[in-house]
């Protein structure tokens, strides 16, 4: 199967990059039942869209207008992308060659069904919600 999104902008990634420096991009929309995420030993900056608080303790949040319309871009420019495993942002992922972190959702079969096929079949790994209320930079490995 193949994926498909929007213009991939080598030029405005490469903006980005020279902008922010090492980044990472979260997006859990409003279906977190998280009120904040907190991320440790990052000095980085961490993209955020709407939907939850992020705080950067070592680094840079940058929380990512609404109406934004490349967040391709910033997905491009990340090292990876913490995400629900919704198809567009996936796909942005793919596209991109971007790592992927996806959010497990107990009870919903195709999230789940997703997660288990993308970890076969790209760089991708999963974590629950809970997981995310305090993480680890150091920790993560692909």
């Amino acid at each position: 199967m193949d994926f498909i999104c929007r213009k991939i902008d080598n030029k405005k990634i490469q903006e980005i990059k020279e902008k922010y420096g090492h980044s990472i991009f979260i997006s859990c929309g409003k279906s977190a039942q998280l009120e904040k995420i907190t991320i440790r030993n990052f000095k980085g900056t961490v993209f955020t869209t709407s939907g939850i608080d992020v705080e950067n303790r070592d680094g840079v949040v940058v929380k990512l207008q609404l109406d934004i319309l490349d967040t391709q871009s910033y997905i491009g420019a990340s090292e990876f992308v913490i995400t629900k495993a919704g198809w567009v942002t996936i796909a942005e992922c793919i596209c991109n060659k971007t790592k992927m972190i996806l959010l497990e959702r107990d009870g919903v079969l195709e999230d789940t069904h997703i997660i288990n096929e993308l970890k076969k079949k790209s760089n991708a790994k999963s974590i629950k919600f809970e997981e995310l209320i305090e993480l680890d930079y150091l920790k993560i490995k692909f």
